[in-house]
């Protein structure tokens, strides 16, 4: 698929104007969960350590663990010391 977008003139006159403009769609897709980390990666031909920079140079969290998450591994942490499976 090719997506064609306009810009204006002062910015489409930069050396990188494409992949200036493909970065911050990239950006702001993974800040507001719109694009997936891998898929933003793939779309910008980055491998994994690369992403992960980028998105830390870029103030975007380079995961989305939260305190949701750490009580749901609390919790399965604790089913499977009951059950035995845990130290």
């Amino acid at each position: 698929m090719t997506l064609t977008v306009e810009l204006p003139n002062d910015i489409a006159q930069h050396e990188n104007a494409a992949r200036e403009a493909l970065e911050a769609v990239v950006l702001e897709g993974v800040r507001t969960n719109a694009i997936s980390r891998p898929d933003g990666r793939k779309l910008l031909g980055m491998e994994r350590l690369e992403f992960m920079d980028f998105l830390h140079a870029n103030g975007v969290p380079a995961t989305t663990y939260g305190v949701e998450d750490l009580i749901q591994d609390i919790q399965t942490s604790d089913h499977l010391r009951a059950q035995g499976l845990l130290p």
